[in-house]
């Protein structure tokens, strides 16, 4: 039953009894009754959640067990669905603390205990029905609350949200809020609404021209109340929204005597908040004002911890605890990750000649250097003196160079106040090359140790050459190679992010030559090679116009000419880089088995092995992407398409390969891209 012996009377005199026992029931009924009071019964908490709703009451009188639908109790159910109106009194078991003080938690104004006495039960009826001794009670219950998480160590942003809602269910408001003033600005800190979007986004600043009350506040640094923002339509667009609040009333909070902010209160309907509320708040403002204050100055201590006090990067500690979180995040999920150790090049001169202040200023603009290029979700600390540390989330080892290139470009093509010239060498390795972070950190830091080495001013992407026994004269020729064929490479990626269809496109290919070359039985060292040259293998479409990659109808002669000279043009670009052998790959991928490829009309044996796989390869990919040009075949589809060209366009060895990768699901997408090669790339030149 929702309610049993209804009786009459308005919702300002009735009590609502929710209780499962009948003798219980009847025990509280009586004396309550003798006094005066008009009692109704609901069947459990969601009974008395729709009496509320219905005629509503004066007082809730509840079971400290009893549950709704949701698992809250009558206490949390009854605050968070009607606010402070009704009061609560929850009956617990006698010597139950904990059930009592659970309750008061959860906004109950007072409990009695069981078996109960009807004097004492009265009297507090009496006191909850009360309406000053109420709004202490639970100013009180929330003061604790908010204190509780204060001394939890909550973060500053949940304390000021906690703050928003207590100040809101204290006043029986829809919404609460509390703004810090900051700059020429104010800024929601903290936040609560009973429906979504009630509130502009939280990153969104309102100027202190604002006629908002909170931004009243400011200005006058007294309490100031709207009472319908519709008249602030022309200065605050938002309020237009259809869930936006319809007015407010905003008090001052002062911190160490200084105005910080305000606490706000608001309303979603059209009646004004009531008479009196700016006193109320402002009398609840000076007893929130500590908490704020401890948990802004804890935030601060906490910031202060964790950054470097000279560029305001996390400092070292906390970039190392940010860079094992980091790898394990990407281990667990399968994710790129690559890592970037900075330092600038010979620092101790810019010391030495224009003193240390001037050395300081060049570290605080190096580090908004940094900043300006990095994204959300990068992470950038100072590893100690002039080195930097640059984590990069989702980015593979080439997007990091290109990205470390960036960086140096930014340092070296503009000078530094008072100290002129001033570069930055960088070397990167990605979780590939890595076990954990802390070998990450060993690697990229072994690239910067060669970017160092050879030259300064440049960026050097790890690669296990880096650690191979060559001499000193070997070495460096190894890493100018190395610098060259990125370069390359970074002209491959850019023709392959020309479409999102050929994005990787290359990596896919490599991934596929470097597997169908070890069924063939080739060694590790020569297919190294081949996925080495598959990298970079369509890099002379960079002279290709995007007009004529992407026609969707049949390309004129003229335009195929174009496009067939593309593998020679890339043999030419990487014929400094690469072997003379890798070279003939790149030339000849477009080759035929028949003859009729292009561009030197090559049949049979005279197109060269590698060549063979790449054409193979590459045309595996065209086939099962999706192309503005043509839509993509399902695997096996394109594996009955690649039998029927075996003898003619394709090797029919290579085809056999392809089919054995197929049969064992060798050929997924994303395994390509990751997959390299078994032993490292040593040219003989």
């Amino acid at each position: 039953m929702d309610a049993t012996r209804p009786v009459h009377g308005d919702a300002a005199d009735r009590i609502l009894v929710v209780l499962d026992e009948i003798p219980v029931r009847r025990d509280v009924r009586a004396p309550l009754e003798a006094a005066g009071y008009a009692v109704a019964e609901a069947d459990g908490v969601d009974g008395a959640l729709a009496a509320l709703a219905g005629a509503g009451a004066a007082l809730v009188l509840a079971g400290a067990h009893l549950r709704d639908a949701a698992g809250r109790s009558a206490a949390r159910a009854v605050r968070e669905d009607h606010g402070p109106g009704p009061a609560v009194l929850v009956l617990t078991a006698e010597g139950d603390e904990d059930a009592a003080l659970a309750a008061a938690d959860e906004g109950a104004d007072d409990h009695v205990t069981l078996p109960v006495a009807p004097r004492d039960l009265v009297v507090r009826v009496r006191a909850c029905l009360d309406g000053g001794r109420r709004r202490a009670a639970l100013e009180q219950a929330a003061l604790r609350r908010i204190a509780v998480a204060v001394a939890r160590e909550d973060s500053s942003q949940e304390v000021l949200d906690l703050v928003a809602e207590q100040i809101a269910l204290v006043h029986g408001a829809a919404g609460g809020a509390v703004v810090r003033f900051d700059d020429g600005e104010a800024v929601f800190a903290g936040r609560w609404s009973r429906r979504p979007d009630s509130w502009p986004p939280r990153e969104l600043t309102v100027p202190l021209t604002s006629p908002l009350p909170s931004i009243q506040v400011a200005r006058t640094g007294r309490a100031a109340r709207a009472d319908d923002f519709r008249a602030f339509e022309g200065a605050v667009p938002w309020v237009l929204d259809p869930s936006a609040f319809r007015g407010s009333v905003a008090a001052p909070v002062r911190v160490r005597d200084r105005l910080w902010g305000a606490v706000v209160v608001a309303t979603d309907r059209d009646e004004a908040l009531p008479v009196g509320t700016e006193a109320r708040l402002e009398s609840f403002a000076e007893l929130v004002s500590l908490a704020i204050g401890n948990a802004e100055a804890r935030a601060e201590l906490a910031w202060r911890a964790a950054t470097d006090p000279l560029t305001g990067l996390v400092n070292r500690h906390v970039f190392e605890e940010r860079l094992a979180e980091e790898v394990s995040r990407s281990r667990r999920h399968g994710r790129d990750l690559a890592l970037a150790v900075l330092d600038l090049d010979e620092f101790k001169q810019v010391n030495d000649t224009h003193g240390h202040v001037t050395g300081d200023a060049v570290l605080r603009e190096a580090a908004l250097r940094l900043g300006s290029l990095a994204r959300e979700g990068d992470v950038l600390g100072r590893l100690g003196g002039e080195e930097f540390g640059w984590i990069m989330p989702e980015t593979d080892g080439m997007e990091a160079w290109q990205a470390a290139e960036r960086a140096r470009a930014a340092m070296a093509g503009a000078p530094f106040a008072e100290a002129g010239a001033v570069t930055i060498s960088a070397g990167v390795c990605d979780l590939a090359q890595a076990e954990g972070s802390l070998d990450l950190y060993r690697r990229a830091d072994a690239a910067l140790y060669w970017a160092k080495r050879n030259g300064r001013d440049v960026v050097f992407l790890y690669t296990p050459e880096t650690v191979t026994a060559l001499d000193e004269g070997e070495r460096a020729a190894e890493v100018r190679r190395e610098q060259a064929f990125h370069g390359i490479r970074v002209l491959a990626r850019a023709v392959d992010a020309k479409d999102p269809s050929t994005r990787r496109h290359s990596e896919r290919v490599a991934g596929l030559s470097a597997a169908i070359a070890e069924l063939l039985g080739w060694p590790p060292e020569r297919v190294a090679l081949l996925h080495e040259a598959a990298l970079v293998h369509d890099v002379g479409k960079i002279a290709v116009s995007d007009a004529i990659l992407f026609k969707p109808g049949r390309l004129s002669r003229a335009e195929r000419a174009k496009v067939a000279h593309h593998a020679a043009l890339g043999a030419e670009m990487v014929s400094d880089v690469l072997t003379a052998e890798q070279v003939a790959w790149v030339r000849g991928h477009h080759e035929r088995w028949d003859g009729s490829g292009y561009p030197d009309a090559l049949a049979g044996a005279a197109v060269p092995e590698g060549a063979r796989i790449l054409h193979l390869a590459d045309s595996w990919d065209v086939m099962t992407s999706n192309r503005p040009y043509v839509p993509s075949l399902p695997p096996d589809a394109a594996v009955a398409e690649c039998r029927r060209g075996a003898g003619g366009q394709f090797w029919p060895r290579a085809v056999e390969a392809l089919v054995g990768l197929h049969e064992v699901r060798g050929l997924e997408p994303g395994a390509l891209e990751r997959r390299g090669p078994r032993a490292r790339a040593v040219p003989s030149r």
